[in-house]
């Protein structure tokens, strides 16, 4: 199985075929629902960079992937994407091939 694994301070991620990326994701190795608050996985007096973590399915079909958008819908104050990791296949080519794009999208009206 071929699989992405991302490693954020928070994201979701939308292509062609969208994959919803709330659920299950794991902080420091502790698990915790997103959305939802890190404090449920690094305690109420955490201070610091939360480095949240998924790995998401991508097509099985080889060639298929044209890119991955990233997308941060609902950023406390700053998302980062750390690195993506392809398993099986032609890695090279596939990281090759995908093109990120990172959004913060705030309502400027608020």
């Amino acid at each position: 199985m071929r699989a992405l694994t991302v490693f954020v301070f928070a994201a979701a991620l939308g292509a062609q075929q969208r994959t919803s990326l709330n659920g299950e994701w794991t902080i420091d190795g502790k698990p915790v629902r997103v959305p939802g608050a890190f404090e449920t996985a690094l305690g109420v007096d955490f201070d610091g960079i939360a480095r949240y973590r998924r790995e998401l399915p991508l097509p099985a079909e080889q060639g298929a992937i044209e890119h991955v958008r990233i997308e941060f819908a609902a950023v406390a104050t700053h998302a980062t994407v750390l690195d993506l990791h392809i398993e099986g296949g032609d890695e090279s080519a596939a990281l090759e091939a995908i093109k990120t794009l990172i959004e913060n999208r705030f309502d400027e009206t608020e």
